[in-house]
């Protein structure tokens, strides 16, 4: 059985601050540079988002992602599965109308 730990939007109807982006180009911390180099490809675009999957190993830092950016972009949704080979995040929002 997967695992799923959710953060729902908390503020759906709320405009988004930035177009979504996982920023690892900005490499701010230890832990995005941890993302960074876990990412398993492909990125994958799910409806009204996307899907990354990453190694297992980075289960805390992609917690801490998630945790963060659902505060710093409240109008989207994340989600966390455990899968036997990877931490799969996806993140998805309002669908562009």
């Amino acid at each position: 059985m997967t695992d799923i730990i959710g953060l729902p939007a908390a503020n759906p109807a709320g405009d988004l601050a930035c177009a979504f982006g996982l920023g690892f180009a900005t490499r701010r911390s230890s832990f995005l540079e941890e993302l960074a180099l876990s990412i398993i490809p492909p990125v994958r675009d799910v409806r009204g988002g996307v899907e990354v999957s990453f190694a297992v190993e980075s289960e805390a830092a992609v917690r801490r992602y998630m945790e963060i950016e659902s505060r710093r972009r409240p109008a989207l949704d994340f989600a966390i599965r455990r899968a036997a080979d990877a931490i799969i995040l996806t993140v998805t929002g309002p669908l562009e109308t």
